[in-house]
């Protein structure tokens, strides 16, 4: 901590300007340095308006047809300071069937760092909130699944450092000597006790193609992530232990790089059952098999389901090229997966 006072001063300054810049109405939390939301890492639509996102800020309201700006979306006014609070996740889930909106906010600040399960009604009204202390450190998320009655929060070794954030050093530690985490929270639960963290081997998931309650057992849970290796979160990271390293799926891959990998993980048991990495390096160069940014039809989000699609990286990394550091990687084709034959389409949109 003692080290840490010299840097105060311009911690404070930079809250300073933040918020003299939006004349008090933040629409970012407290902690959040910024001094603009630009809401434009993911869109969701929910309830007769499209929520446009940012990782680090709340999330703002369009209405639709017109896509107008209404502000920010404060759950017909049933939680006016989430702005100030909380955070918004650039990836909020929509049930096919009951029609809400669940979604997670996250704290790397206060100790111990948590996270938060959001529940919004079909009708755009909080329903249920649960704040979660994380297994380990002020991890960065950013992704989690949802089944018809779970929802599956997925938190990897990628650890703010407070002392960093305010220096200019890049403030993320990638650390390859720590688990990743996988936690299953009853959707109907109240308590952050309910939650059974399951530890896995050490990786980092930013984003999740779909998760479902297996049908052949009601203690496991499915779950697909487009799995990395590693990350250093666009050039925000630096790597910690890297002499951990393990290869347990075969050949490495590039950091920011990832592959879809399926995870079966039995709760009753609080352990992880498969790890399976889904698609390897394939004979023909101008074939795909590294992507990211999944999806699936949406009648399907928290269902089991047999295809989904994704991004796949440009080819130069298909083949073996790094992600240039503190770069987004160049996605150039559109992949569809059968997870049933394990077949994988690629189409390309751009040369």
């Amino acid at each position: 901590m003692k080290k840490m006072l010299p840097q105060f001063p311009t911690f404070f300054r930079l809250l300073f300007e933040k918020y003299f810049g939006s004349s008090g109405k933040t629409d970012s939390p407290y902690w959040v340095i910024q001094n603009r939301n630009p809401a434009n890492n993911g869109c969701t639509v929910h309830a007769g308006r499209v929520l446009a996102t940012w990782e680090a800020g709340w999330a703002y309201q369009l209405q639709l047809p017109s896509l107008e700006t209404r502000g920010l979306f404060d759950f017909n006014g049933s939680w006016t300071d989430g702005a100030v609070t909380d955070n918004c996740s650039a990836h909020g889930k929509q049930d096919p069937e009951t029609g809400q909106l669940i979604t997670i906010s996250y704290n790397m600040i206060e100790l111990p760092p948590w996270l938060r399960v959001i529940t919004v009604s079909a009708e755009g009204t909080l329903e249920n909130t649960v704040k979660i202390p994380l297994p380990s450190g002020a991890a960065l998320l950013h992704d989690f699944g949802i089944t018809s009655s779970r929802v599956v929060l997925n938190v990897g070794p990628l650890n703010l450092v407070p002392m960093k954030m305010v220096t200019g050093a890049p403030p993320f530690d990638y650390d390859f000597s720590a688990k990743c985490y996988f936690g299953i929270l009853n959707r109907s639960s109240k308590s952050s006790d309910d939650v059974i963290w399951i530890e896995a081997e050490n990786c980092f998931n930013f984003h999740v193609l779909n998760a479902y309650d297996d049908p052949a057992d009601p203690d496991r849970v499915v779950v697909h992530t487009f799995r990395q290796d590693y990350t250093l979160g666009l050039g925000m990271g630096s790597k910690l232990h890297e002499e951990a390293r393990a290869s347990p799926h075969g050949q490495r891959l590039q950091g920011d790089t990832a592959v879809l990998h399926r995870w079966v993980l039995d709760v009753k048991e609080a352990k992880v059952v498969e790890s399976t990495r889904l698609h390897s390096p394939p004979e023909e160069a101008s074939r795909s098999w590294l992507s990211d940014f999944g999806a699936v039809n949406p009648h399907f989000v928290g269902r089991p389901h047999r295809y989904g699609w994704s991004l796949g990286f440009a080819s130069e990394i298909q083949q073996g090229a790094p992600v240039p550091e503190g770069s987004v990687a160049r996605f150039t084709k559109v992949l569809k997966h059968d997870l049933a034959t394990g077949k994988l389409l690629d189409i390309l949109l751009l040369a």
